[in-house]
């Protein structure tokens, strides 16, 4: 599992303390009960949380795919920009005969 799924842990959080917090605190905020503020607070929070998590996963998806077509026979990178691999697959051709 990626540590930045770990994130998304938070919201689930933030909902159990403002929970918590609604029973002793009663003031009004931008016009709403605090618990309704505190709800919006949190949705708005997961919209972002989740957001950061699917940005940092497609991210490095894309990068792992790039990698793989990297690595795929005849790519520069799986025979090596200056033709080593192919050197050493002819000596070793050559040494087998």
């Amino acid at each position: 599992m990626k540590k930045i799924y770990l994130l998304g842990a938070v919201p689930p959080a933030v909902n159990v303390v403002g929970a918590c917090l609604s029973q002793s605190a009663r003031p009004y905020i931008a016009g709403m009960p605090f618990m309704l503020a505190w709800v919006v607070g949190s949705v708005l929070l997961t919209a972002v949380v989740m957001q950061i998590i699917y940005w940092v996963d497609t991210r490095s998806s894309h990068r792992a795919s790039r990698l793989a077509s990297a690595a795929e026979p005849g790519s520069d990178l799986a025979s090596g920009s200056d033709g080593m691999s192919e050197r050493v697959s002819n000596l070793t051709r050559d040494i087998a005969s």
